[in-house]
């Protein structure tokens, strides 16, 4: 096996520790709305399991977070925080005086979800 990763083999996915295998695509789907961003935000083109980008590593600890908020709610079934809730589609987000402020969209023409064309990976 190091051998394989020493001649540039990828890596066996990390996100199965937080996703089902079934769940991955549409989730992906999810996140790129509720961020505002594109696959390569996160993702190393050309090798999805890559974990060089520290973007990937935050999304991992905010996916955390997420499931945690939301598994304290009465309804496990239903989400209730997902990334919109904070990004609201602008991947960058910052506060001021304790309130959370918006930056600027990261690419033209992802300025709200309803304006978003349908993308896959």
């Amino acid at each position: 096996m190091l051998l394989a990763l020493a001649a540039g083999a990828q890596r066996p996915p990390q996100n199965l520790k937080l996703l089902q295998p079934e769940e991955v695509r549409a989730t992906m789907r999810a996140y790129r709305t509720g961020l505002g961003v594109r696959c390569e935000f996160c993702h190393v083109q050309g090798n999805d399991a890559s974990d060089e980008k520290p973007q990937k590593l935050t999304a991992r600890k905010m996916i955390a977070m997420t499931q945690e908020i939301n598994a304290k709610f009465p309804d496990t079934s239903k989400v209730h925080v997902s990334c919109y809730t904070c990004h609201r589609g602008v991947g960058a987000i910052s506060t001021v005086e304790g309130k959370m402020v918006l930056r600027e969209p990261l690419r033209k023409g992802y300025q709200n979800a309803e304006n978003r064309e349908e993308e896959s990976c």
